[in-house]
């Protein structure tokens, strides 16, 4: 299986790929099995069977100008060769049609739910092909956020702000810098996804600009107290309270209601400290 894995890595960061992965799916090779020797016994591992019902498969022609698959591989093809990038555009659409996803309303096909859906196939297949944890996460969080990333990118009303406190609160990122980086990374797929459609690139301007208003926000939104922009004085103030005080300073700071500067975490760090005194 590691064998079948570099050829999948060599054959996706190539400047033809989206040639290289129709001859994978179209000769039937992605349906294939390949091996892996576990406590002394091989067992198959399917290779990508998931992308075969995309062939074909009938997309709403008001926003795609191509079926699933051809759909696929354009955006694959537009994007930048970085293996988390491509694997992301890859499997970006890859719960469409599926029948608990395909319906229609109106007479126009939907695929409602197919990003979460879609997350959790990307997180199977790329577990099973027994890539590392990190990336099999992020790619998996590329795919279930991309469709958000496209109705923030084309909705002014919507709140950036409060979709960013919520992903520094959710778990999946250690500290504000590995925020940013997804983000820069989303703005990428959904760009390529827009260009996958049939559009011009003129057409990825309002994508690159959501992109870079988030990218911006995650640097005044902490995810761990590390990431808050306090001095040296802040903990020597504070002495063995500097814990407790910090963790509510990163709510705070979350929620907008304080600043990420040294000023004004110093400024709420002494009212809280204030406050416990007057308690004790």
């Amino acid at each position: 299986m590691e064998r079948v894995r570099q050829e999948l890595d060599g054959l996706l960061v190539t400047p033809h790929a989206a040639k290289g992965l129709d001859v994978l799916v179209q000769s039937g090779l992605a349906d294939c099995n390949c091996r892996i020797l576990m406590a002394g016994e091989y067992e198959l591992v399917p290779i990508l069977p998931e992308l075969h019902h995309l062939v074909g498969l009938p997309q709403q022609p008001e926003f795609h100008a191509y079926d699933g698959w051809v759909h696929t591989l354009a955006v694959v093809q537009a994007i930048k060769p970085d293996l988390t990038l491509r694997w992301a555009a890859l499997l970006h659409d890859v719960a469409k049609g599926m029948d608990c996803i395909r319906g229609f309303h109106n007479g126009r096909i939907t695929d409602r739910g197919h990003d979460q859906l879609g997350a959790q196939m990307a997180e199977v297949i790329l577990t099973r092909l027994q890539y590392p944890k990190k990336m099999v996460q992020r790619v998996a969080w590329l795919v279930s956020s991309h469709m958000r990333f496209h109705f923030f990118a084309n909705n002014q009303d919507a709140d950036p702000w409060r979709w960013m406190r919520k992903e520094a609160q959710s778990g999946r990122f250690r500290k504000s810098s590995e925020l940013k980086e997804a983000v820069q990374q989303m703005a990428e797929v959904c760009a390529a996804d827009v260009i996958g459609c049939g559009r011009p690139h003129s057409s990825t301007d309002g994508t690159y600009a959501m992109g870079e208003c988030l990218a911006a926000i995650t640097e005044s939104v902490p995810i761990h107290t590390r990431d808050l922009a306090y001095g040296p004085e802040l903990p020597a103030l504070l002495g063995d309270k500097t814990g407790e005080i910090l963790q509510a300073l990163l709510v705070q700071v979350r929620s907008g209601q304080v600043a990420n500067e040294p000023e004004a975490l110093m400024e709420a760090a002494k009212r809280k400290l204030a406050r416990k005194a007057r308690k004790e």
